[in-house]
């Protein structure tokens, strides 16, 4: 019989989450929950793709955790997040999702492997929520909706507006 050293996991990399960022847009629908707690309205999601490293670590589950900003009192989770990854807006917000080695996991406060992932549900209400204004239809929008214009918005990329001939400026 030969026993060999457990290897633990060193490393947690995301597949598809760029900048540790992931930005929903509540306008594109938010899951909630029914009478009887079940999510419901989950169209708008995304599924979080991690991998843990090396490849012949020993566990290589990972645990995803909510964690709620200090400063938002609010019950209501910006986000739920499924045992595999699945991501679910529930309200404007921004919120941390913690991405954990199981193996590196005791409890909340003591957890020695992880990355974190800053989940924004953008609902226009505050600078934090702002919505993203990341093309000219975006930016027409706004100017064609009164009600739109007490919302908060941010330019996420260069928008030319050379070849919309009909555009007026908001304000």
């Amino acid at each position: 019989i030969e026993v060999v050293k457990a290897v633990m996991v060193q490393d947690i990399k995301f597949v598809n989450v760029f900048n540790s960022e992931i930005y929903f847009d509540a306008r594109d629908g938010l899951a909630s929950y029914d009478n009887e707690n079940n999510l419901v309205g989950t169209r708008n999601s995304y599924n979080v793709q991690a991998v843990a490293y090396p490849n012949d670590a020993f566990n290589k589950n990972l645990k995803y955790i909510y964690i709620q900003n200090r400063n938002d009192d609010n019950a209501v989770p910006v986000f739920t997040v499924s045992s595999d990854g699945r991501v679910m807006p529930l309200r404007g917000g921004v919120a941390t999702l913690r991405v954990v080695a199981e193996d590196s996991y005791v409890d909340l406060d003591h957890m020695s492997l992880y990355r974190d992932i800053q989940i924004v549900v953008a609902d226009g209400s505050s600078i934090d929520t702002a919505f993203r204004i990341t093309d000219s239809n975006d930016l027409i929008a706004i100017g064609e909706n009164t009600n739109s214009m007490s919302l908060h918005y941010v330019l996420a990329n260069d928008i030319d507006l050379s070849k919309i001939s009909s555009w007026t400026p908001i304000g």
